[in-house]
């Protein structure tokens, strides 16, 4: 309820402010491949789903994520605001998020239950995952409603394998994590007052990315493959 409730009047009093001061606009006249809006409308719903998170400082692992998401989700509000910032300034701020995350969750991808990485490979290789999947929700933030419910689904998925190993902590914070997403759905679907924007795909990437890391990660009877069946649209269309 505190998420839900925070997420949805942050981005109700952030849907009036970008209209008063002009700014966070997604212009009607803009072209873009996935635009089909008519009017102008807000794309800075990232900012309503990361305050909205915030309570997931109650806790040391949500504290962590949020910390490292935070340069993702920084660039990618400040592509919101300016619309000009060149993709690998974008690249290297996630990458920053991807090697914290690395450093404080200990989210390196070494194990593919066949074979095992070295650390030497391992660790390049964790960041262009992260990246990889961080990128991937902007590429479907496009139609109203698809990349916050796609990481809804998601979020329930990974909170339900969690709860079948007993992971109780990682169940509670990707459960909680629905309601902030679900305040900015409301808002977005069927017809859109607000965007997610990139500070809000990059925030929700960057979280499923660790969310499906530390899933296998944390619990050696779940596959390494299965955070990729989950996130395996997103990723498609990427590549």
């Amino acid at each position: 309820l505190i998420g839900f409730v925070l997420s949805l009047v942050t981005n109700i009093l952030v849907i009036g402010f970008s209209y008063r001061n002009q700014v966070f606009l997604d212009s009607a006249e803009a072209t873009k491949p996935q635009k089909f809006h008519s009017t102008s409308i807000p794309r800075i719903g990232g900012i309503g789903i990361f305050i909205g998170s915030m309570y997931f400082f109650h806790a040391d692992l949500g504290m962590a994520l949020m910390i490292a998401s935070f340069p993702a989700f920084f660039i990618g509000v400040l592509e919101d605001l300016v619309s000009n910032l060149s993709p690998r300034v974008r690249l290297v701020f996630i990458s920053v998020s991807a090697i914290i995350g690395v450093a404080s969750l200990g989210t390196l991808v070494q194990d593919f239950e066949f074979f095992q990485l070295p650390v030497w490979l391992a660790f390049p290789f964790t960041v262009f995952l992260v990246v990889g999947i961080t990128n991937s929700l902007n590429i479907i933030d496009g139609l109203n409603g698809l990349a916050s419910g796609f990481s809804i689904l998601s979020l329930a998925f990974l909170a339900f394998a969690a709860h079948l190993v007993g992971d109780v902590e990682l169940f509670s914070l990707a459960l909680f994590l629905v309601f902030p997403i679900l305040a900015f759905f409301l808002l977005n679907f069927p017809d859109a007052r607000i965007f997610l924007g990139d500070g809000g795909s990059y925030f929700l990437g960057f979280i499923l990315s660790q969310f499906g890391i530390l899933l296998f990660m944390r619990n050696p009877q779940v596959s390494s493959y299965f955070p990729l069946v989950i996130l395996v649209y997103p990723i498609w269309e990427i590549l």
